[in-house]
C-alpha cells in the first residue's frame, strides 16, 4: 500500500502466524467508527498504515539522530472492543493517579487536556507515543503533532514546562508525517545487509544452488522459531566471501588513520577475500506470511552480517556473483 507523503518500502512486519481478526487492516467504516469515538480525525497516512495491517511491529522503528531510543513497540491495535483498551492519555494517567490528582494536576498545569492525547504506541511500557491534538493549548488542533511521553523522566530545570505529574514530553514532531520521515531502519536492518533472491525455483534449491556456486558449507535449521518471531520450515547459515577491492582498502584506511600500504601488505599476505556470516531463509513464514510484504516476488532473503570494512563495494561484486547463478533471474538490496 502506497503513504500519500511517506514512502516506506516494506514498513510494518506482518505477523508470522497469519493474520487472524485483530491483526488485520482496519476498514474505512472501523476506521471512521474509532475517529468518531476519540472525537478527532486520524491522520491520512496513520489511517494507510492500520488499513495495511492493525498495528504491529515495523522496521523503521529507530529515531533518526537519537541515541539509545527505539520505537520498538510498533504500532498498538486499534482494539475498542476491549474492555481494557486504552486510547486517551487520561486513561493511562488513571491506571497510576485518582480522579482527584488528575483534576488537581488540570487545575495547576492549565491549559491542560490529556484527553487530546491519542495513544498509538505503549513503546516499551514506560512511555506512550501520541498524536497531541492541543493537550497543552486552549485551542484544540485539527493536524496532531507526536509526542513522546515518558513515565520515569529525568527532567531538568529548563525543561519543567514539559512534565506533569511522574510524566513528561520528550520529543515532539510537528506532525505525524515528520515522525515517519525521521524514523530510520530497526538496529537488525543497521547491523546486516539484506539481499532479496527472485530465482526460477523452489527456496531449497536455489539456496543448494547458491551453496555450490560459492563452495560453501551451509548449516540447516528445521525448526518453527527462528530469531523468537520468524516461523519457516528450514532456514540456513554459512558463510559468503567478499573481496576486498583497492577502494575498500584505501577507504578502510582513510577512515581508520592507517597507512595504504600497510593495509595493502596485509590484504596481500591474509587474502583479498574475506568470508562473512550469513542467513539464508525464505521470505514467507510457514503461514504464507511475507518477511518483505512489498517484494513478494522475492523467494529467498540473504543477511550478510556487516563487518569491520566498508561493504558496498564487495556487496555489489556479491551480488554481481549471484546474478551469474543459473536459477537466479534477480538479485535486489531490501529494506
Amino acid at each position: 500500500m502506497e503513504f500519500n507523503t511517506i514512502q516506506f518500502k516494506n514498513f510494518i512486519k506482518q505477523p508470522a502466524e497469519g493474520f487472524d481478526e485483530h491483526t488485520q487492516g482496519r476498514s474505512v467504516a472501523q476506521l471512521d467508527a474509532f475517529e468518531a469515538k476519540i472525537g478527532f480525525a486520524l491522520p491520512n497516512n496513520y489511517r494507510k498504515i492500520m488499513q495495511q495491517q492493525n498495528g504491529g511491529s515495523i522496521r523503521y522503528s529507530q529515531i533518526h539522530g537519537v541515541e539509545k531510543f527505539s520505537f520498538a513497540g510498533g504500532f498498538s491495535q486499534i482494539r475498542p472492543d476491549l474492555e481494557y483498551y486504552i486510547y486517551q492519555f487520561n486513561a493511562y494517567i488513571l491506571a497510576t493517579y485518582s480522579d482527584e490528582e488528575l483534576l488537581e494536576a488540570k487545575k495547576t498545569l492549565k491549559p491542560f487536556y490529556p484527553e487530546r492525547l491519542i495513544l498509538i504506541s505503549g513503546l516499551d511500557g514506560h512511555g506512550a507515543l501520541c498524536l497531541d491534538y492541543g493537550y497543552r493549548s486552549e485551542t484544540i488542533s485539527k493536524n496532531p503533532a507526536v509526542v513522546i511521553i515518558d513515565d520515569d523522566p529525568y527532567i531538568t530545570e529548563d525543561d519543567a514546562t514539559k512534565s506533569f505529574l511522574s510524566f513528561a514530553e520528550i520529543m515532539r514532531f510537528d506532525s505525524f508525517d515528520t515522525f515517519l520521515q525521521n524514523l530510520e531502519l530497526d538496529t537488525e536492518h543497521q547491523l546486516e545487509v539484506f539481499i532479496g533472491i527472485v530465482s526460477q525455483t523452489n527456496y531449497e534449491t536455489t539456496v543448494q544452488a547458491i551453496a555450490k556456486h560459492f563452495a560453501i558449507a551451509l548449516k540447516s535449521y528445521e525448526n518453527d522459531d527462528r530469531h523468537g518471531h520468524y516461523n519457516f520450515a528450514i532456514w540456513h547459515s554459512g558463510h559468503l566471501p567478499l573481496y576486498l577491492d583497492d577502494e575498500t582498502l584505501k577507504l578502510h584506511a582513510q577512515n581508520n588513520n592507517s597507512e595504504y600500504t600497510g593495509i595493502l601488505a596485509w590484504a596481500e599476505e591474509e587474502g583479498r577475500t574475506r568470508n562473512i556470516y550469513s542467513i539464508f531463509s525464505p521470505n514467507q513464514h510457514r503461514s504464507g506470511m511475507y518477511l518483505y510484504p512489498d517484494n513478494p516476488e522475492v523467494n529467498l532473503v540473504i543477511e550478510v552480517h556487516k563487518t569491520w570494512f566498508a561493504m558496498q563495494t564487495p556487496l555489489e561484486g556479491l551480488m554481481a556473483q549471484l546474478q551469474q547463478i543459473a536459477e537466479i533471474s534477480n538479485v535486489i538490496r531490501l529494506e
